[in-house]
């Protein structure tokens, strides 16, 4: 599932992010358990489910140390 956008969100006083309902509607999977906040490559937050982040470990530990992107 892909989701793009722009959702500008703060950080309140307990360190917490606000998912917007128009994200937390899609990611409504009762299966889905686990998602993980990542660095983007602009300073932006992107939001993974567990395959998607287990997918990019695994193409990261498969590209070469010295590869730019």
């Amino acid at each position: 599932m892909l989701l793009t956008g722009t959702f500008p969100r703060s950080v309140d006083e307990k360190q917490r992010i606000a998912i917007p309902k128009k994200l937390r509607d899609a990611l409504a999977d009762p299966d889905l358990k686990v998602l993980y906040v990542a660095p983007g490559t602009d300073g932006s937050l992107v939001i993974y489910t567990e395959a998607a982040f287990a997918k990019l470990g695994e193409r990261l530990a498969n590209s070469p140390p010295t590869q730019q992107d």
